[in-house]
């Protein structure tokens, strides 16, 4: 698993279904100038490729809403960081399991790590409000609209309700985030994001508490670990 140099650096997001990762990733990489490495993205443009075999096996994992296998995800944020050689990254969607994080930190160095934590309840609530648009695909909310809207976003598309946001697979995508996922926050707390003495790099944050009291505690632990790197 050694075909990457381990000169690929830069900070970890991690976090249940609808914990605001993909907010808050795209503010802390406008504001730190990092790249975001939105796996479900990148994961979700190779599944578009049907001729390809990666192409089928992901889309047929992601239509099950089903943990893509480690080393097909491995393999694209490989891919997607040497395309993008030279700049620090932000990883949103991995590591998941624990095997991917061994594998990961084999070729990336992290530097910070940020928990976003809310309850079940919320999930389910946030969930059962998502939309996402049918053009830009970013992500508001029913309570945001008024019937007939256009997205807030792109101003052309029409917000719709994802496929994979019914109670049923939300609480199925729960179940394997506290299998596979909270092991891999657990290690990471104990381990690496205690830091190298001169301070701990993990960061959890109450990710139900109002977006500028979330946004200073994060700016706050993000200019302590990595002000001084970027």
């Amino acid at each position: 698993m050694n075909t990457v140099r381990k000169n690929h650096r830069g900070i970890i997001i991690i976090g249940p279904i609808c914990s605001g990762k993909d907010t808050r990733s795209v503010e802390i990489c406008e504001r730190y100038d990092l790249a975001h490495v939105s796996v479900s993205t990148v994961l979700k443009e190779i599944s578009k490729d049907l001729n390809s075999e990666n192409g089928k096996i992901i889309k047929d994992y992601m239509d099950r809403a089903k943990l893509v296998p480690d080393d097909i995800v491995l393999k694209a944020v490989k891919e997607f960081l040497e395309k993008n050689e030279g700049k620090n990254f932000l990883l949103n969607g991995c590591p998941r399991t624990t095997n991917q994080l061994s594998e990961l930190q084999e070729f990336f160095t992290i530097d910070s790590i940020i928990y976003l934590n809310v309850s079940d309840d919320t999930v389910l609530k946030r969930s059962a409000g998502r939309l996402v648009c049918d053009r830009c695909k970013k992500t508001t909310r029913v309570a945001l609209l008024e019937k007939g809207d256009r997205c807030p976003h792109c101003k052309q598309g029409v917000p719709k309700p994802r496929k994979d946001d019914d109670s049923e697979t939300v609480k199925s995508r729960l179940a394997e985030f506290y299998e596979e996922t909270m092991p891999v926050i657990e290690t990471l707390m104990n381990g690496i994001g205690k830091g190298d003495g001169s301070g701990s790099i993990f960061l959890e944050v109450d990710a139900e508490k109002g977006d500028n009291a979330i946004w200073c505690d994060i700016a706050d632990h993000l200019n302590a670990t990595i002000g001084h790197l970027y």
